[in-house]
């Protein structure tokens, strides 16, 4: 029989200008919420490789004290998706912490609304 006890859901978000992490449990309770700009970081260097790499180790290091197992699920488009995937799974010296990763990135098939020209 599976426990479910030690089962948590990582969602990420990412925006154009920020990173969302939540961790929750089955029931649906958070048991860990970070964003970038909780460092006190503003503007455009809190999307840096070391301010990102900050806060998935920090994830990684709540998961491994609690010796939690995990289903990821990613959403959002950023240039940085790949960096915050590596350094949690360098974090982690076997997969079988990894239960699941699924990307629900909503992506339109007829294109992305242009935006509109500026009018001086």
């Amino acid at each position: 029989m599976l426990s479910y006890k030690n089962n948590v859901f990582i969602l990420i978000l990412f925006t154009p200008n920020n990173i969302f992490t939540t961790i929750i449990n089955y029931n649906k309770n958070i048991l860990y919420k970070k964003s970038l700009g909780v460092n006190k970081i503003k503007g455009l260097k809190k999307l840096t490789q070391s301010s990102i790499k900050n806060i998935s180790n920090e994830i990684s290091n709540f998961l491994k004290d609690f010796n939690f197992k995990f289903h990821l699920k990613l959403k959002g488009l950023n240039k940085f998706k790949k960096i915050v995937l590596k350094t949690i799974f360098l974090n982690f010296k076997r997969t079988d912490f990894v239960l699941s990763i699924s990307d629900e990135t909503i992506i339109p098939y007829n294109g992305c609304k242009r935006k509109k020209k500026r009018r001086l």
